[in-house]
């Protein structure tokens, strides 16, 4: 979905995924062409215009379109994704960082009430750990599925 957002406001000056995952504070700004942020131009669009269309829209898309033998979803949000994931034997992991910011934004409050023990594991990422998720694939991998 990020991706898809880039190519379409790239001309406004909205970046690519990386490198909001290296300027992450840069998310929250007010893109002026837009008057929107990319966190707002990204919730936007995969709530008010994918999802609304179809609610499953991301769920076809990742399990109809693509072809693996692992996929890995580092920003699930929704309670349909989480079934969709563990109902076609993938395994959800919560990962908790105390250090980021909470929003209001639907996409991140979705599965905040879903009970810890829905989850396949639970991790903490310590904020200086900038080779968290990196590292936790590797493991998850070793762990989960023999490799």
């Amino acid at each position: 979905m990020k991706q898809q957002t880039y190519e379409l406001y790239a001309w406004a000056g909205l970046k690519d995924e990386e490198y909001y995952e290296i300027n992450s504070n840069e998310k929250d700004i007010i893109l002026p062409l837009l008057g929107k942020s990319p966190r707002q131009i990204w919730i936007e669009f995969a709530t008010n215009v994918a999802r609304e269309v179809y609610s499953d829209t991301w769920l076809n898309y990742l399990f109809k379109g693509t072809k693996c033998d692992y996929l890995i979803i580092k920003d699930m949000r929704f309670e349909n994704e989480f079934n969709a994931v563990q109902n076609n034997g993938g395994y959800c992991i919560k990962i908790y960082a105390d250090w980021v910011p909470s929003t209001l934004d639907i996409a991140d409050k979705s599965l905040e009430s879903m009970p810890d023990e829905e989850w396949d594991s639970i991790m903490y990422q310590k904020k200086d750990d900038r080779n968290f998720l990196n590292n936790q694939i590797i493991a998850f991998s070793k762990t989960f599925l023999g490799v």
